[in-house]
């Protein structure tokens, strides 16, 4: 993957089982003679002879209200900031995002309609929306990797 990272957070819990987590999370390439990969491996950006080690930096929160034992709502934001390794080998661009997550867990035990497997089974649902601007208006985007990596959005 090439990378060394720093990633301090702190998280406080509120009454209501709401919580916010705050983030910064730094990234400098391992080895100055390879480019920047994301999590399944695949190459992001070659090294194109920059001697940049530094990739670049994202600062996060994520607002998360667990509404019960079976079901919680989630909102992330983020912002990268390229570093001179990614100026360097263009487009050195800053990528916003913003994330909208929502899991319910069920068991087994559901109607006729909706069994998912034996009694005792679980059911895990995971509905997302992702949106990314690019300096201005916003552009679809290409998930190549975690929100957490900086792979993790690319401008289509």
């Amino acid at each position: 993957m090439n990378f060394i990272d720093a990633h301090p957070r702190v998280q406080t819990v509120f009454p209501h089982d709401v919580s916010v987590m705050t983030d910064l999370v730094l990234y400098w390439r391992k080895s100055l003679l390879d480019g920047v990969y994301n999590v399944p491996g695949s190459l992001i950006r070659p090294a194109d002879n920059s001697l940049a080690r530094f990739v670049g930096y994202r600062p996060g929160a994520e607002l998360r209200w667990q509404i019960n034992r079976h079901a919680y709502l989630q909102a992330d934001y983020g912002i990268f900031y390229a570093g001179r390794f990614l100026k360097q080998t263009m487009p050195g661009q800053n990528l916003n995002y913003l994330a909208f997550w929502v899991q319910i867990l069920g068991s087994g035990n559901m109607d006729s309609d909706h069994t998912v497997g034996e009694e005792g089974s679980t059911l895990s649902l995971q509905l997302r929306r992702r949106v990314l601007a690019v300096k201005g208006p916003l552009r679809r985007a290409e998930q190549v990797g975690g929100p957490s990596h900086v792979g993790g959005y690319r401008g289509t």
